[in-house]
């Protein structure tokens, strides 16, 4: 027990340590150049003692500098974080990388998959991609979100009679009139995907 408390206790004096340490750093950087200010960044990672945030700041003005291979290495090891992620996407618009623009636009999904404008930028590079499976589940995803929402029902209109007969031959109007997430979801069987897959589906419950 007593290994363990002591154990214990060098963790959090390590972890206060580095959120000290970053404080300052932040601190001394605030009114310096952009360049001056990344010399300090690197030296609290180069010491192991820097937080989210000065890691951040860091990809930031790599992006600024365009030093986007330096700002990727950053990026990439965080991206259960929206901001960092936000930034990866605006790194693959400044590349032109479509590719990476489709990365970026995916694990955002994962991380706001009720945000109208990312759904919709993804929708659109299926579209363009030809993946129209796909395209046409974040069409249903976003048109559950936002019924009238015109790029995502001329998604669906284009393959609506593909599985109108899965839904009692109603018109398409019919079937943007159901509300319950569990009616979108009983279509997606129908385009061969998981339920867990598709980004609204974590909110869907079982009729009581």
């Amino acid at each position: 027990m007593k290994r363990l408390f002591f154990l214990s206790l060098a963790l959090i004096l390590i972890l206060s340590s580095c959120i000290n340490y970053s404080e300052r750093a932040l601190s001394r950087a605030s009114e310096l150049p952009e360049m001056e200010k990344l010399e300090i960044y690197e030296e609290a990672i180069e010491k192991g003692k820097a937080d989210e945030r000065i890691f951040y700041n860091a990809a930031l003005i790599y992006t600024y500098f365009a030093r986007y291979d330096d700002a990727l290495l950053i990026v990439l090891e965080n991206t259960d974080s929206y901001r960092f992620m936000t930034l990866y996407l605006y790194i693959a618009e400044s590349l032109d990388d479509e590719s990476m623009e489709k990365d970026a636009l995916i694990k955002l999904t994962k991380l706001v998959p009720s945000d109208i404008s990312i759904l919709s930028r993804l929708m659109k590079l299926y579209e363009k991609e030809g993946d129209s499976d796909n395209a046409l589940s974040l069409a249903l995803s976003i048109l559950y979100f936002e019924k009238d929402n015109q790029d995502a029902l001329k998604v669906l209109s284009k393959r609506y009679n593909e599985f109108s007969i899965y839904v009692k031959k109603m018109t398409l109007d019919e079937f943007l009139k159901k509300d319950c997430p569990f009616f979108y979801a009983s279509l997606l069987p129908l385009l061969g995907k998981e339920e867990k897959q598709v980004p609204f589906s974590s909110g869907i419950q079982d009729p009581e």
